[in-house]
Order: structure tokens, then C-alpha cells, then sequence
């Protein structure tokens, strides 16, 4: 075997070996990542910066602060429970937390929109089927319940699923079967990868690898939230979700958005009947007791609470001033409208200076009279090919094995970028 053989011997080698060890980095990642000082889920660690932490990292928030003779209340739910609109040191799990003792560990896994059995329920579930003692806490409006599956936060549940920790509940799977049956095959497309993604991780544990990368040392993909610097550990991420000003002044501003987001609460009861009106599903009460045996197991719902959350009395009718307004373009806050891009000056062919140039470069090429006798090559003699020595072979087997285990390494990032989901949970408008 050659030098050079060698040397392509030990690249190919080398990138199975940098890969396996980035699964078994993962697999000791996905046992104690977890985001330090924990208060809540905000802006910096969510989907809605791209931030989409794994399922084992949701446990281990709760298992950390867990102590034997101790009982975890999890607390799930939408941004009602997650405490929008108060700071982080206003936060109202921190006053359960004074207020049940030292007997209970009150963690706050709840996500802004999500539904009463998402993200943090499915934690719960996860607890109590190793035996830990939990308790529940969620919230609902009236009439609904929610999937585990086809949401924002839809890729929790496969994580979970196919990791084998939640319970084994058929009327769930039918449910999710039946739904996706009849949805659209875009939706059919996007849940078949988020399956293919779960099995991949089940094995190649690709998600709490770079997510504990990206907590701990550097994140790599660009988002709103985080810019100018979005390549910041989000370790070091600020909780600013913004405080709700007094109520007397609360709803006086941003009118049409709360009345968006609670009609979206609303609309779980009726459907548009073709007509301009709309048709009443059912009963609220009926609708609500269905999800619940299709959703949630039997042995969770001796641990549950669920808060039942109505709209909010307060917000008027919205005025004209609120109304829709035509939307305008901005880009590095520079504003563009259509009556600004009607009275542009009239495109014109730019010069091209550069002929003289060309014309020079083309004089280079013709072939010049030759003088006396024509233009001989010399060859060189031939010489034996030279051994290197060994130091510069170690050293080029060295770097060949860098190379292998970066690529190596390389494949397994690519794998985790490639199962992000393919469109963003926006909460609020970027």
C-alpha cells in the first residue's frame, strides 16, 4: 500500500468514526442538557426564535430541581400559564411556588399558543410513566382540548413517541390517524417528515447534541429575536417578554391583535357555514369530554388540573382607527410604497469601460515573430520519487484524521438542521 493510499484510507475511515462519536456525545448530551436559572420559556429558548429544544431537555429542567419525598407540578398550557405580560421576577409560578412549600417543585413548561395537552403535558405524561409523582396543571377555553400532533409544537410529540415515553393509548393514535386521513397532502407531507426526523433522532440523538451546542457555546442559524447577534449561546439570552401595562390601560392600544387572538379562541366552537354565519359544532361540554378520552390517558387524568381560561370582558369594539390599514414593505427599516416605486427615474444601459482593456489583453495573446532558433521545453531528468520523511507523514495522517472527523461531525449538524421543522412557529410577528 502506497503513502498516498494510506493517507485516502484513513479519511474515509476517519468520518464514520467522527460520526459515531457525535451520536455518543449526544446521547450524554440529552442526560444533563438543561438551561440553567430556569424561570420560564421565553423569546430565547423557543421555536420562535428556532430554538426548538428537544423533549429529554424539557425533562431534565424538571428532574433537576426533583428530590425524593418531593412532588413536580408541572405547569402547562398556553402564554396565559407562561406568565405573558409579567416579568420574570413577577412571575406568578414563582408565587405558587412560595405558596405550596418546599413538598412541591412547581416547573413552568408552558408555550405561548400552545394547546392544553402540548409540550409540557406531554412531560407530565413522561414523569408520572416512570413512576415520579406529578401533578398536572394546565388550561383550556371552553370547547376545546387539542391534539398532541399537526400543531406548532406537533414535533415534541414524535420526540417523545418515538424515544417510548409516553404512554400506549390507541384512542390517541386512531384520533391522529383519522385526522390525518383527511387533511390536506401538504399537511400529510409535513407530518411524515416529522416522523422520519423522530426515528432518525431516536437513534443519532442529532437534536440534544447541537441543542446543548447552541445553548452552551454557539448557535448557527439567523432569526429576528436574536439579531444583530444571533450566534450568541442562548445561555445568555435575556427573558423580554414584554409587562402588560395597567389595566386601565391595557386595552386601549393593539385593539385588532387581542381581538385576533381571541377569536382564535372562540372559533373552536363554530364553523363558517358558507353563508356569512356560522354553524355551533356541538354542546362545548361534549366537545370537550371526546378530546379528552382520545387524548389524554387514563392514568393522567387522575393527575390533572385544568383551569378553564374565558375571553377577557374588557376589550371594546374596535374602532375605525383600528380597522385594517394597507400594509407596507420594510427592509432595514427603509418604508416603500407602491406610489414611491411608480416615479422611479427610467432605467438606462450602463456604459461599459472596459474595451480598452479588452482590447489590450487581446494584442497580449496574438503570437509574436520569433527570432532565431524556435523555443525548446527542457525536461527534466528523471529522478526517484522522493520518500517524505516520517515526521511529514505523521503529520499528514494527522490531518487527514482531523479532516475525517470533522466531516464526520459535519453529517451529523447536517442531519439536525435538515429535521428542523420546515415552517417556524410565529407567536408574534417577526
Amino acid at each position: 500500500m502506497t503513502f498516498n493510499q494510506l493517507k485516502a484510507l484513513v479519511l474515509l475511515l476517519a468520518i464514520p468514526v467522527g460520526f459515531a462519536l457525535a451520536v455518543r456525545l449526544g446521547r450524554e448530551a440529552e442526560g444533563y442538557a438543561k438551561p440553567q436559572r430556569f424561570v420560564r420559556l421565553h423569546y430565547g429558548i423557543s421555536p420562535e426564535s428556532l430554538y426548538y429544544l428537544p423533549f429529554s431537555m424539557l425533562e431534565n429542567v424538571a428532574l433537576a430541581r426533583w428530590a425524593p419525598g418531593k412532588t413536580i407540578v408541572i405547569v402547562a398550557g398556553n402564554s396565559i400559564l407562561n406568565g405573558y405580560g409579567q416579568a420574570e421576577r413577577d412571575v406568578w409560578t414563582l408565587r405558587l411556588q412560595e405558596e405550596l412549600g418546599d413538598r412541591y417543585v412547581v416547573v413552568n413548561l408552558a408555550f405561548r399558543g400552545a394547546l392544553p395537552y402540548e409540550a409540557g403535558a406531554l412531560v407530565a405524561e413522561s414523569l408520572l410513566r416512570r413512576n415520579y409523582p406529578v401533578v398536572l396543571v394546565s388550561n383550556t377555553s371552553p370547547g376545546t382540548v387539542g391534539r398532541v400532533a399537526g400543531n406548532a409544537y406537533g414535533y415534541l410529540y414524535y420526540d417523545a413517541l418515538y424515544k417510548g415515553r409516553l404512554f400506549n393509548h390507541p384512542a390517541r393514535d386512531a384520533n391522529i390517524a383519522e385526522w390525518e386521513a383527511t387533511a390536506t397532502p401538504a399537511v400529510r407531507a409535513e407530518q411524515d417528515e416529522l416522523r422520519r426526523a423522530a426515528r432518525l433522532d431516536a437513534n443519532l440523538r442529532f437534536q440534544a447534541l447541537w441543542h446543548h451546542v447552541g445553548y452552551r457555546h454557539l448557535f448557527t442559524t439567523w432569526n429576528p429575536h436574536t439579531r444583530p447577534q444571533f450566534w450568541q449561546a442562548r445561555a445568555s439570552a435575556v427573558d423580554n417578554l414584554p409587562v402588560a401595562p395597567p389595566l386601565a390601560e391595557r386595552f386601549r392600544t393593539e385593539v385588532a391583535s387581542e381581538l385576533t387572538i381571541t377569536q382564535g379562541f372562540s372559533v373552536n366552537l363554530a364553523e363558517p357555514d358558507g353563508s356569512g354565519s356560522w354553524r355551533v359544532l356541538g354542546p362545548p361540554a361534549e366537545i370537550v369530554s371526546d378530546l379528552i378520552e382520545d387524548m389524554i390517558p387514563p392514568k393522567m387524568r387522575r393527575h390533572m388540573v385544568m383551569l378553564l381560561t374565558q375571553n377577557a370582558p374588557f376589550l371594546p369594539h374596535p374602532p375605525h382607527s383600528h380597522r385594517a390599514r394597507p400594509r407596507q414593505s420594510r427592509f432595514l427599516g427603509l418604508r416603500t410604497t407602491m406610489a414611491q416605486t411608480r416615479h422611479r427615474r427610467p432605467h438606462r444601459r450602463p456604459r461599459f469601460y472596459g474595451r480598452r482593456l479588452l482590447r489590450s489583453l487581446a494584442s497580449r495573446r496574438r503570437r509574436r515573430p520569433q527570432i532565431g532558433p524556435p523555443h525548446r521545453r527542457l525536461r527534466p531528468p528523471n529522478l526517484p520519487a522522493m520518500t517524505p520523511s516520517r515526521l511529514r507523514q505523521c503529520g499528514a495522517l494527522t490531518a487527514r484524521l482531523a479532516i475525517g472527523l470533522t466531516i464526520g461531525f459535519l453529517l451529523h449538524y447536517l442531519l439536525y438542521r435538515l429535521s428542523l421543522p420546515v415552517q417556524p412557529f410565529i407567536y408574534v410577528a417577526f
